[in-house]
């Protein structure tokens, strides 16, 4: 597993999306490198880091990072994931509450919705396994440039359509989601959405009022990427939350 390291401090731990790297951080990383130690890696098959199963779910890469954790000696990091790494995020508060301080999940949904399905089928993700490609690098042609350079790094050029295709079997995939099992995480959590986003706010309300210890905020004029466009936007909304982490039990 491929990680970035800057800062010393508290741990806090930053899961990237899902057709992103490390990279979408660093514009925040400088940030909070000067209160925190941060941990950036590339999630399993994305980036640097390599998939010798081929598989994806959340579950499995949250298995991957609490191996990070462990083999890092990180005790009770903060964990702050944006839209896949959200999912993952969830993943760890429920599964492993007990070696994670508090969670930071932007972009999240906890259940497939109408306007999820129509955005992805719209891209191109017609069902799982099943990429209309044509389709996709119409609909992504101002990044996918990025993606192919970035997913290229351990398998090559083409595999960047290996990786879409198999993450398409999660993100098509109903029981990927947690639902209203949410409810179970104890933990400190802080939702960040952007109001332009494709899951309307008034589903991450849903999610806020299952979960008992969390906070919403929702950043105007902001689509599902203003973590990354409008970094500093992001760093104002969650940095109080996360230092009051590194203070309070």
């Amino acid at each position: 597993m491929y990680y970035l390291e800057q800062g010393k401090g508290y741990p806090i731990i930053l899961l990237h999306g899902g057709i992103g790297t490390s990279k979408m951080w660093e514009n925040l990383i400088p940030e909070l490198s000067k209160h925190f130690l941060v941990i950036a890696p590339d999630c399993r098959g994305h980036g640097k880091t390599d998939n010798p199963t081929g598989n994806f779910s959340y579950k499995l890469m949250a298995e991957d990072i609490i191996g990070l954790i462990n083999t890092l000696n990180l005790e009770k990091p903060l964990i702050c994931g944006h839209s896949d790494g959200g999912q993952i995020a969830f993943e760890l508060a429920l599964h492993y509450p007990d070696l994670i301080r508090a969670i930071v999940v932007s972009g999240v949904l906890i259940e497939i919705s109408e306007e999820y399905i129509k955005a992805l089928n719209s891209w191109g993700f017609k069902q799982m396994g099943v990429v209309n490609f044509q389709q996709l690098e119409e609909a992504w042609k101002d990044f996918l440039p990025n993606v192919k350079e970035n997913f290229s790094v351990v398998y090559g050029p083409d595999y960047w359509k290996t990786f879409i295709t198999g993450i398409s079997k999660v993100w098509l995939n109903p029981e990927e989601f947690p639902k209203e099992k949410v409810k179970n995480i104890n933990l400190p959590v802080l939702i960040v959405h952007g109001d332009r986003d494709v899951t309307p706010v008034e589903e991450v309300l849903k999610i806020h009022n299952l979960i008992p210890n969390s906070e919403l905020a929702v950043a105007p004029n902001s689509d599902h990427s203003f973590p990354i466009h409008k970094y500093q936007l992001y760093f104002n909304l969650i940095f109080d939350f996360l230092q009051c982490r590194t203070r309070n039990d």
